[in-house]
């Protein structure tokens, strides 16, 4: 089997916005299925893991983009796995057009956890290790990101259509009510460059998250959201080009 997967997909109308461009949280909705694609088909994906009471959560993922597929045209993810530690293994992904135009890039850290203990699981033998692959990808690690202060708050509540396989706010719903928290004219003027996030606790049905957002300079803005108990949910730092 080989080390780095490649899954295709087609965008669809339902999938762009208003600029005709495919969605950054669908964008990372695609990124979520590569990676389950490539683990499944080598041994170590959800389905596996569930049969031992064992899933995948993703902990961290920086995404650079240069630009976005529009409605009709192709978008080609490559992933493969680039190191393992004990709890966590580091992901990377490249996003190509249709005629293999490189476009961007992501890195993401992954931790496999006991579904009943939702303590972490140690990856060491699991049959991870023969599937590190060293190739090129040149962008920043997700690093550090500090809450936004001085903050516009609003808030929503997590529904049915919001939840996973395991019953919690999906990694890509994170995004989409970041997303759907900016200003409408900050989708208008500008293209998301870099979007990093930090995923920090499980979000559960009928939860009200709250969420927080602050321009910190002209190009960026922190996006932060938050449980009814205070804790954080995640954060988010988003620039723009």
């Amino acid at each position: 089997m080989e080390k780095v997967g490649i899954h295709t997909v087609s965008i669809h109308p339902f999938e762009v916005d208003f600029k005709n461009r495919i969605t950054l949280p669908l964008i990372v909705n695609h990124l979520l299925n590569t990676a389950g694609r490539h683990a499944n088909e080598r041994g170590f994906g959800i389905q596996q893991l569930n049969e031992h009471n064992h899933t995948w959560v993703l902990s961290r993922l920086a995404i650079e983009l240069n630009g976005r597929p529009e409605c009709g045209e192709t978008l080609r993810i490559h992933t493969w796995i680039e190191g393992l530690m004990r709890s966590f293994t580091q992901r990377n992904f490249r996003f190509e057009t249709g005629e293999g135009e490189v476009i961007g890039y992501a890195r993401s850290i992954w931790a496999m956890i006991d579904t009943e203990t939702r303590h972490p699981v140690s990856l060491i033998g699991q049959g991870i290790e023969e599937y590190i692959h060293q190739m090129d990808c040149p962008i920043e690690k997700p690093g550090k990101i500090t809450l936004p202060e001085q903050t516009t708050q609003s808030s929503f509540d997590v529904t049915y259509s919001d939840l996973d396989i395991n019953k919690h706010l999906n990694s890509a719903k994170y995004v989409e009510h970041i997303t759907d928290t900016l200003p409408i004219e900050v989708m208008e003027r500008n293209s998301p460059f870099r979007f990093e996030i930090e995923y920090i606790e499980e979000c559960h049905y009928g939860e009200r998250i709250q969420t927080f957002w602050t321009q910190s300079t002209s190009d960026e803005y922190l996006v932060a959201l938050s449980k009814g108990d205070g804790k954080m949910a995640c954060k988010c730092k988003i620039t723009f080009k």
